[in-house]
């Protein structure tokens, strides 16, 4: 019994993982654009985010 509870909760994390790999494939293609263009649109806004927050620290430190 074990071993097939095992088995099946494999199955059902193959399939939640595609799934997910699925809609962003499906997200990729509607929006015409590349995963990196995404990945790299997240780092710069973090990074402005970061740059934003120096500014506000140094306006009050100085």
């Amino acid at each position: 019994m074990q071993c097939t509870q095992r088995h099946k909760n494999k199955m059902k994390i193959q399939v939640a993982i595609a799934r997910k790999l699925l809609v962003a494939v499906w997200h990729m293609l509607t929006k015409d654009e590349d995963f990196i263009d995404v990945y790299l649109k997240r780092l710069e806004k973090q990074a402005e985010w970061q740059n934003d927050l120096q500014a506000l620290e140094s306006l009050l430190v100085g």
